[in-house]
């Protein structure tokens, strides 16, 4: 800290470090470790405007909060399903471009990212495809068949 930045405690107990009347850093709640304002979630609730446990805490928590009650979720999933369809729908739409980037961006980072998950979890991949195709048969076969069409005529076209 220099001579201007003052550590500080709001009536909460949450401590930060103000410089000329901003907030530039805050403790987290998780690994009550000093930290930048840029390591932390946007919250209207809090502090600064941002959350009380940095992203890192943050993501753990959530990630170890699922595992923890994974019978509850899957139960809340199948109760609101339309609704989460939907939602799912209507923001991919509206996010359709931004999307798109990022899945780009992602592919362009970790080109063998699909060839490597194929490899790990080629067996469950299978078997999925094995189920579908038992009960879309009909839908299957005439996607076949379309495919075998066209084939056909490029070759012919070719010629």
């Amino acid at each position: 800290m220099t001579a201007y930045q003052v550590l500080k405690r709001n009536r909460k107990g949450t401590e930060y470090i103000e410089s000329n009347g901003e907030i530039i850093s805050k403790r987290c709640t998780g690994c009550r470790e000093m930290k930048e304002l840029s390591h932390f979630n946007k919250s209207d609730k809090c502090l600064a405007g941002k959350s009380n446990k940095c992203k890192e805490c943050l993501s753990s928590y959530i990630k170890q909060y699922y595992k923890n009650k994974p019978d509850y979720h899957k139960e809340r999933y199948e109760r609101n399903k339309e609704k989460i369809t939907e939602y799912r729908r209507s923001r991919y739409q509206k996010n359709k471009d931004n999307i798109k980037k990022q899945s780009k961006k992602f592919h362009e980072k970790n080109p063998d990212y699909n060839k490597k998950y194929y490899e790990e979890n080629k067996e469950r991949i299978l078997e999925r495809k094995k189920k579908y195709e038992e009960e879309n048969r009909e839908r299957v076969l005439k996607s076949k068949r379309e495919y075998a069409r066209r084939k056909r005529e490029e070759k012919l076209s070719f010629l």
